[in-house]
């Protein structure tokens, strides 16, 4: 397996290229993309949206922080599973 591709091959210069990956699970990446993206702009709603009640003193920033995290790590998971 060749990972550059000689311009001449009589001189000593080449190019490097990246060899081309087959993935076959491309398409199933994308599906999950969407849904990770989605999450992760939950988890931050929730936190921001945590940390002011906090500021503010409301005794429910606790239970939002600690469900914005479980979300964080639902994200975190379907990102190790999903690879």
């Amino acid at each position: 397996m060749k990972y550059y591709t000689p311009e001449d091959p009589e001189e000593d210069s080449f190019e490097l290229k990246r060899p081309k990956k087959r993935d076959h699970k491309e398409g199933q990446r994308k599906r999950w993309f969407w849904v990770r993206q989605v999450l992760n702009t939950v988890f931050i709603i929730g936190a921001v949206t945590g940390m002011v009640m906090m500021y503010l003193g409301h005794e429910m920033a606790t239970p939002i922080i600690i469900a914005s995290i479980g979300i964080k790590f639902g994200e975190s998971a379907l990102r190790i599973v999903t690879r």
